[in-house]
């Protein structure tokens, strides 16, 4: 069965090389993890599979090299360094430069029989001890690693043993020039590159010559020696017309893109000037290329965007946008990042729509994907960005950032003069209404400024007058600058400043005109609020005062209380008949007064003068007088039932027997009314007239008497004993309450 096993394994392997020569990559992989899955311990079987997908899929590649490297482990064999160099140059690719830089030192110390501490010690840098051969190729890759990982010593004494056991590696020549160029020794990098150019025509490496000839000519361009690098290209075409030996360099397309984009650059320059003729010509040369390129490779995204540009140099900015925002679009679709010049370019088309805050946008990420030192020219088209909005402010801060790092920058230090400049114009502009004081003052201050920055370039350049610079600022454009600052600008500011300082004296003195009133009004409302206080104030004290006053008053009153007769059951009371009192000491008979009211019954008749006389009797017993009168209203005289009433005729004395007739059948319904009030007083619950007693005590015992009257007093209750029938015990809740007033104003 394992027989079996194993020969269908190799079946699938011989299947899979066969698809594999015959271009059908995905059968290949799809037959090798097949024999993978039947046969996992077959290491070549794993090779195979990580080979075959390290164009397509590097991250699934290096999972199948580390799956051989531990079978090969477990199984105590070694591992070939060829494992280890694949497995380096894709996690190279893959910008893991950490991983990379472990297994490269893992395999030189395999390689050396030596542990990773010492492959570079000390003893090794000063010994002329030479790398062996076989160790070039790790060594090279090795020291692109410690390249990316900015370690560059290190890397640069790798590249000099390499030369020094190998000089014709021309890899290791590019890469010590690079070092040069990094480090801005430009000549001797210049010196390096056309070294190993000549090195590799007499090894026939023309891929690296091409290689070395672009980096030269990318190298003149950086430093601005355009004619250098106009010459590097005519020789690298030559080169590639001249070669037969590799079609692929005849077709290079990094060539073709190179030339376009430096005939686009060059026309940056001759573009708004008489050099029309010459203009056109580059942008159709420009064009041409990028329409090589494309013939050979419909998908190089670069050769796209060149169009791109070419659209927006031919001012068709809606051709140039449609393309631009279809390539963000395909890199934000896909895993690879879209490039910084495409996104520099596509916000380079909005500004010229005036889109200032999209431009903004594609300006901060291809800001973003490049390092600091990187960043070229982005932090000023950002700061154009701004100016054209408008926003000098976040302008003047971004170039002010710039300087911190570049402080001699003459470009920089232009621009922020001329947005001092254009701010100040943008305020002496605004409606004096809506501009402060403040800011014209800063006006004065921002055109100082410029003046200042005008004078330092000025004279930057009368100092360097016979120099040939790069990125100098125009005489020209200084002279008129300040003469522009010096004629007009520092006059209008002047003017403006003196008419905004009379308005804001005019606003101040209407401020403290409005102020004055103000003060005023809010005076004459505390006096008045003050005013009333006090007519409260003394309003209270005369209540309190008369309060007093009859509280005293009240204290001088004599209560008297009626005479009870004991005997039988009289008409007025139930103690004792009651006589009709009879004519005071000169024989006048006392006149009746009106029946009283139930207020006058229950003590509640009393004058404005004095309150407390709701509570008390009078001093001369005149309600007494009232209550018998009320109650005797009818009755006859002692004379007139003796019979020494005077005589008179018949009808008279019918008159009063009929009236007496009427008189008793009254006083015997009377006297069955109060029998049956009787009754019901007997029938009263003794323990509810305990609490009624009690509660009326407590609401007249808190109370002011002064302002207490028997129908609030009955409400209270009648709200504490919500089950109770008041009504029943109306009277004696009048006398309870009688009882109590007199037994406070006792007290």
């Amino acid at each position: 069965a394992e027989q079996h096993l194993e020969h269908d394994c190799h079946v699938l392997v011989h299947y899979a090389y066969v698809c594999r020569e015959l271009s059908y990559a995905d059968k290949a992989k799809e037959h090798l993890e097949k024999a993978c899955k039947r046969n996992p311990s077959m290491v070549s079987v794993w090779i195979d599979l990580a080979e075959i997908s390290e164009s397509s899929d590097a991250s699934y590649s290096i999972q199948k090299y580390m799956q051989a490297k531990s079978l090969l482990e477990s199984s105590g064999k070694r591992v070939p360094f060829e494992l280890f160099n694949n497995m380096i140059v894709l996690l190279y690719r893959l910008k893991e430069y950490r991983k990379a830089k472990q297994l490269c030192e893992e395999l030189v110390a395999i390689m050396n029989s030596q542990k990773k501490d010492d492959m570079f010690s000390e003893h090794s840098r000063n010994s002329s001890e030479e790398i062996p051969a076989r160790q070039v190729v790790v060594q090279y890759n090795y020291a692109r690693v410690l390249d990316e990982l900015c370690e560059y010593k290190k890397a640069r004494r790798i590249y000099r043993q390499i030369l020094m056991v190998c000089p014709s590696f021309i890899e290791a020549h590019l890469c010590s020039a690079l070092f040069l160029w990094r480090t801005g020794k430009f000549k001797e990098c210049i010196a390096k590159l056309e070294e190993a150019i000549r090195k590799a025509g007499e090894a026939q490496l023309v891929d690296v010559q091409l290689n070395a000839m672009l980096y030269l000519h990318r190298l003149y361009t950086q430093i601005g020696d355009r004619e250098q690098a106009s010459k590097t290209l005519k020789r690298i075409d030559e080169f590639r017309k001249q070669t037969t030996l590799s079609i692929d360099i005849q077709n290079d397309e990094y060539s073709e893109l190179t030339s376009a984009n430096f005939m686009l650059s060059m026309n940056a320059r001759t573009r708004h000037h008489s050099h029309a003729k010459q203009y056109y010509e580059r942008v159709h040369h420009a064009l041409r290329r990028f329409q090589q390129v494309l013939v050979t490779n419909p998908n190089n995204v670069f050769a796209v965007h060149g169009f791109g540009v070419i659209a927006a140099e031919a001012a068709e900015l809606s051709v140039a946008k449609s393309i631009l925002s279809k390539l963000r679009d395909c890199f934000s679709a896909s895993s690879e990042a879209c490039t910084a010049d495409m996104m520099v370019n596509l916000g380079h088309v909005y500004c010229a729509y005036q889109q200032w805050d999209i431009a903004l946008k594609c300006y901060e990420r291809a800001k973003k994907k490049l390092s600091p030192h990187q960043a070229g020219d982005i932090p000023l088209y950002i700061v154009r960005a701004l100016f054209a909005k408008k926003d000098f402010a976040t302008a003047k801060l971004r170039l002010q950032q710039l300087l911190r790092f570049n402080p001699t920058q003459e470009l920089y230090l232009f621009n922020l003069a001329l947005i001092e400049e254009e701010h100040a114009c943008d305020i002496l502009r605004k409606d004096a209404r809506r501009r402060t004081l403040w800011e014209v003052e800063n006006v004065m201050q921002m055109l100082d400024n410029a003046k200042k920055l005008y004078k330092r370039l000025d004279a930057n350049n009368k100092r360097f007058a016979g120099v040939a610079r790069v990125g100098g600022i125009p005489q020209d454009k200084l002279t008129q600058h300040l003469n522009h600052i010096r004629s007009e600008l520092m006059e209008n500011a002047t003017k403006h400043l003196e008419f905004q300082r009379a308005e804001q004296l005019k606003k101040e003195k209407k401020r403290q005109t409005e102020q004055k009133k103000l003060d005023k009004m809010l005076e004459r409302e505390r006096r008045d609020r003050q005013q009333q206080e006090l007519d409260r104030l003394r309003q209270r004290q005369q209540l309190k005062q008369k309060a007093l006053d009859a509280k005293v008053k009240g204290s001088q009153i004599l209560i008297e209380l009626p005479e009870q007769n004991g005997g039988g059951g009289g008409r007025g009371n139930n103690n004792g008949p009651r006589k009709r009192k009879r004519g005071n000491k000169n024989g006048e008979t006392p006149e009746l007064e009106p029946p009283p009211t139930k207020r006058a019954k229950l003590g509640e008749a009393f004058d404005d003068e004095d309150p407390m006389q709701q509570f008390m009797s009078n001093e001369d017993g005149a309600a007494e007088y009232e209550v018998d009168a009320q109650r005797n209203r009818f009755h006859v005289d002692d004379d007139d039932e003796d019979g020494g009433g005077g005589g008179g005729d018949i009808g008279m004395l019918d008159a009063e027997h009929s009236e007496k007739k009427r008189l008793k059948k009254k006083e015997k319904k009377k006297k069955k009314k109060k029998k049956d009030s009787k009754d019901k007083t007997a029938d009263l619950d003794p323990q509810i007239l305990a609490q009624l007693e009690a509660k009326v005590e407590e609401i007249v015992a808190n109370s002011n008497l002064d302002s207490l009257t028997p129908r609030q007093v009955k409400d209270q209750i009648a709200a504490a004993f919500p089950d109770v029938n008041i009504k029943l015990y109306k009277k004696i809740i009048g006398e309870y309450i009688q009882e109590a007033a007199k037994k406070k104003q006792a007290e």
